[in-house]
């Protein structure tokens, strides 16, 4: 495959100490290195772009920091909260506030006055959290219950708690169109209606799977891992509608523009064609997570894995699925990774802990 671009970070430990990690800012309209931030710690992670006061959120175990997204500069930092690095972040486009994970709590950031307004006590560790819109609540789960917790974001208080026979849901898949929130369980996706909070009957699949769901089509995709493919859920029938045989199901990302979906193992890509249901094209790209850019229709393919030093970011551009560009990064590690949408910028945390 072609590779036509060629880029690198340096090291910039001049602008830090060795153990400082960075946000590496790319500009995804020439794929150049805009800016590289150093927010403090050693563990730095971009979370969440929030439009309306045009800010980056980025935690470290140094606090919640924020960047303007003009100017690409640290602007504040929030120390009175203790952040988990690698847990879920929400930002709610409604209110203007970030949900925040902190062991036993949510904390909860006002992004216009940029401080900590309230959190929402479980007693337990946050495990995940995923929020419906149209529902205007946060679903989250915690450590060893089996069930989940619902915030009602207009009051930031608990509203109820629904029990989930089984070990505890993961994989939270929020279904804006049909106001429902699908999730992984034991040997089915579970499925709960957000109007009533209520339980709607479980839809049985092997395994765990990993769930994404399709605003165009408004289906679910639930990837199992055995025998390997896609199965696809209507939302207004909560029914299984056709099933694609299809390898990878480590990470899933959808191409809306073209009608395809992404589906990745370690060091492969797979093309999906969700008209057809067919594999149509494959990239050899090694990658733990990846991020669609609407704007140019490009896909941003991250390897960050523990076992490896300085990963590295790939450009695959969706119209002849060639790699055009490659960069590396500055840390020991990535840590995720966001997309600005209106201002068309990647964000690439990094993680030099040892």
């Amino acid at each position: 495959m072609r590779l036509s671009t060629l880029l690198s970070v340096a090291l910039l430990v001049a602008a830090g100490t060795a153990q400082d990690a960075h946000v590496t800012v790319i500009d995804c309209s020439t794929d150049s290195v805009a800016a590289s931030l150093i927010p403090g710690g050693s563990v730095v992670e971009p979370v969440a772009c929030g439009q309306q006061s045009n800010h980056l959120y980025v935690v470290s175990f140094d606090g919640l920091h924020v960047v303007d997204c003009s100017t690409d500069q640290i602007i504040d930092r929030e120390p009175g909260y203790y952040p988990m690095p690698g847990w879920d972040y929400v930002h709610n486009t409604i209110n203007n506030q970030l949900y925040c994970p902190s062991e036993n709590r949510v904390f909860v950031y006002n992004c216009d006055s940029m401080s900590i307004v309230d959190s929402v006590v479980f007693g337990q560790y946050v495990q995940e959290m995923a929020w419906v819109s149209s529902a205007n609540k946060l679903y989250v789960t915690v450590y060893d219950d089996e069930a989940i917790l619902v915030i009602d974001c207009s009051a930031d208080t608990l509203l109820t708690r629904i029990p989930v026979t089984g070990y505890t849901p993961s994989n939270l898949c929020p279904a804006e169109t049909a106001s429902k929130l699908y999730f992984a369980r034991n040997n089915s996706v579970g499925i709960v209606d957000a109007t009533s909070d209520t339980l709607l009957p479980a839809i049985s699949m092997l395994g765990w799977p990993n769930l994404l769901w399709d605003p165009v089509g408004n289906q679910v995709y639930a990837y199992v891992y055995v025998p390997s493919w896609l199965c696809v859920i209507d939302c207004d029938t909560d029914s299984v509608v056709d099933t694609i045989p299809c390898p990878g199901g480590s990470a899933l990302t959808l191409n809306t523009r073209d009608r395809m979906l992404y589906s990745a193992s370690y060091d492969r890509l797979y093309v999906v064609s969700l008209d057809s249901g067919l594999v149509t094209d494959t990239v050899d790209v090694e990658l733990t997570h990846m991020v669609w850019d609407s704007v140019d229709n490009k896909l941003y393919c991250l390897r960050s894995s523990l076992p490896f030093d300085y990963d590295s970011l790939t450009v695959v551009v969706c119209s002849t699925y060639e790699v055009t560009g490659q960069f590396g990064l500055p840390d020991r590690r990535s840590h995720g990774m966001v997309w600005n949408a209106w201002m068309n910028k990647l964000y690439v945390g990094g993680d030099n802990w040892s």
